[in-house]
């Protein structure tokens, strides 16, 4: 399903709703405002629901961006507001249901037309918060990882690889949208929304009465904070849209994925002028062929010219990628990837996830190691016989101090605990009944790992790190 197809059915039920609310109940005083009522209702309340199946996704995607915003934030006047995104950070899974709640208790407003002017401002404010993240999103797609995003003179050729967040979490694991079309978006849907809810708000539909609509606003309070509750703390998510749900075979989905990529043909070159503006197409049959005479393309489409290959034409992949490709597993000692062997195994294996090891504080140690300078001479010498010898004659030059540093934590007390008292027995009779289990999480200072092994009693557990997988 595309972006475009979504809105589609969104725009048909609303029309179906408007139907019904303007000839059934007679409640509509304007039709064009009760269409975009209903449909940024359905919208909002869609976007919420997809993503309250699994509250934690969206947690880990504003980790991302308070991270980037602590970086962001750093470097510029406004660095008194660094600080906060760490403490942010770790309210992460709060703001998550926080936001998914807003997200969809706007929309059940929205629709049933309650407290219209506050909800009309409500709503307005919320798109306009989703089209700067989104946008913020798409363009540092201009800006490398050396350069701050403010540092606008900096900026450079936009390549979806520079982007610090892949994308905006939108519409959560049931679509992924490229931060352009998440962008554009929200951009376009904010004008005409906006202005007819901004001026159009007393014109905007109530359905029922004022006690039934106060009742309904507070009974999906309860319950779709019920219902993120559920799906984060109780158990996993009701209905699944993650690639590595319950029932897939990852090694072979993994195995289908990389023949689909491997089967991608290059039939032509999209090719755009710098000077003008002015783009082209070139097709060919076949790879081969696309290659073989890639040279003409260059002759017809000059770079003096300012023409440029901008992107490739290629065949459709059948099977997606996913993030099962992307799965890495790596042991922290030698950085050796070890994947294969995790996924291959015959036997059950027990995996603890743990995107991140919780702490306290961080803090830079600095310590000094003794760095010796040797001076390397060669002396030729006449042994016996008179034939010639070279010896090689080391002597201490000098003697200084090395200076290191390296992040070390303080580990957060409760977290601590819950290895200890929670992961650690399960390890145990997991090993006791011949099953292997191992913690992965984020790549660390093996000395750190190890003595987080050390408090949360998991010495015999090993400890591995991922590259790319949450």
């Amino acid at each position: 399903m595309t972006i475009t197809t979504l809105l589609l059915y969104f725009a048909a039920s609303a029309v179906l709703l408007t139907l019904l609310t303007g000839l059934v109940l007679k409640a509509n005083k304007n039709w064009i405002v009760s269409f975009l009522q209903h449909f940024a209702g359905i919208w909002f309340f869609f976007s919420g629901a997809v993503k309250a199946v699994d509250p934690i996704g969206t947690a880990i995607k504003m980790e991302q961006y308070f991270t980037e915003f602590e970086r962001t934030f750093a470097d510029t006047w406004l660095k008194f507001l660094s600080p906060l995104f760490p403490v942010l950070s770790k309210y992460s899974v709060a703001f998550s249901i926080i936001v998914i709640t807003l997200e969809i208790l706007l929309g059940i407003m929205l629709i049933i037309g309650i407290r219209r002017r506050w909800t009309a401002w409500a709503f307005f404010l919320v798109v306009v918060f989703f089209t700067v993240l989104t946008g913020f999103t798409y363009l540092t797609g201009y800006v490398t990882s050396d350069v701050n995003f403010f540092s606008f003179s900096k900026w450079g050729e936009y390549k979806s690889s520079n982007m610090r967040v892949t994308d905006c979490g939108c519409f959560g694991e049931f679509m992924k949208l490229e931060p352009y079309t998440s962008f554009l978006k929200d951009a376009v849907l904010l004008v005409p929304i906006s202005l007819l809810f901004l001026f159009g708000s007393s014109k905007m539909h109530k359905l029922f009465n004022r006690k039934i609509r106060f009742t309904t606003t507070l009974i999906s309070l309860v319950a779709i904070v019920g219902f993120n509750y559920y799906n984060t703390a109780m158990d996993e998510p009701v209905v699944d849209f993650r690639p590595f749900k319950i029932g897939i075979d990852i090694p072979a989905r993994r195995a289908a994925e990389e023949k689909a990529a491997s089967d991608v043909e290059i039939l032509g070159y999209v090719l755009q002028n710098e000077k003008t503006g002015k783009t082209a197409e070139k097709r060919f049959a076949n790879t081969a062929e696309a290659t073989k005479r890639f040279g003409e393309v260059l002759k017809e489409f000059p770079t003096e010219e300012g023409w440029k290959v901008k992107d490739q034409i290629k065949t459709e992949i059948t099977v997606p990628h996913t993030k099962l490709s992307d799965f890495s597993v790596s042991r922290f000692d030698d950085g050796v990837e070890i994947t294969e062997d995790v996924l291959t195994d015959s036997n059950y294996v027990f995996m603890v996830v743990s995107y991140k090891l919780l702490y306290d504080k961080m803090m830079t140690q600095t310590t000094f190691t003794p760095d010796t300078l040797w001076k390397m001479d060669t002396i030729s010498t006449v042994g016996k016989n008179k034939i010639a010898e070279i010896k090689i004659t080391k002597t201490l030059e000098s003697v200084s101090q090395k200076e290191e540093t390296r992040q070390v934590f303080s580990w957060s007390a409760p977290f601590l605990t819950h290895y200890a008292n929670t992961i650690q027995p399960f390890a145990a009779a997991a090993k006791k009944a011949g099953i292997q289990t191992f913690v992965l999480t984020a790549p660390n200072d093996p000395a750190n790992i190890k003595q987080f092994q050390e408090a949360a009693k998991l010495a015999d557990v090993p400890f591995y790190f991922y590259r790319i997988f949450l």
